[in-house]
């Protein structure tokens, strides 16, 4: 009896383009934050899948894989270096609480003084950092897309 083992990094299970663009915006479309991004996730593995013989020539999937990677520029939170909307907000104590993308259930939580005044904190990015973090990082991701 032979057993054979295969892993792999993508987390999506697809073998053609339809197949990745339908879960993809099953996850784009469920209304959450965490929904977007394994829908980017999801159009990047299959587009990045060397098994996938119609991927790379699907306008569609080429299409969500752009839309959803614009998106990621404002929503990403991955924990890594500043390059997103989302993770430069937190720099200035301004945080997205929840998952959800209804208006009335997503939350930005603000770090507020002794008179309920929110004021820049003093670690946060000032101007040349802010800068700095778009020409390395927001123009080129912008630029590649």
């Amino acid at each position: 009896m032979v057993i054979v083992l295969a892993w792999s990094s993508s987390h999506t299970l697809a073998d053609t383009a339809g197949e990745y663009i339908s879960q993809g915006r099953n996850e784009m479309f469920d209304g959450t934050l965490s929904g977007l991004r394994m829908a980017f996730q999801t159009f990047d593995d299959g587009l990045n899948d060397p098994c996938c013989i119609d991927c790379s020539e699907s306008r569609e999937l080429v299409f969500l894989h752009a839309l959803t990677h614009t998106i990621m520029l404002v929503i990403r939170d991955d924990g890594e270096s500043v390059d997103s909307l989302c993770e430069l907000a937190r720099e200035f104590g301004i945080e997205v609480q929840g998952d959800s993308l209804l208006p009335f259930l997503l939350e930005l939580r603000l770090l507020l003084n002794d008179q309920d005044s929110y004021e820049i904190p003093p670690d946060a990015p000032d101007s040349d950092a802010i800068r700095a973090i778009l020409d390395n990082t927001t123009i080129p991701e912008l630029e590649s897309i």
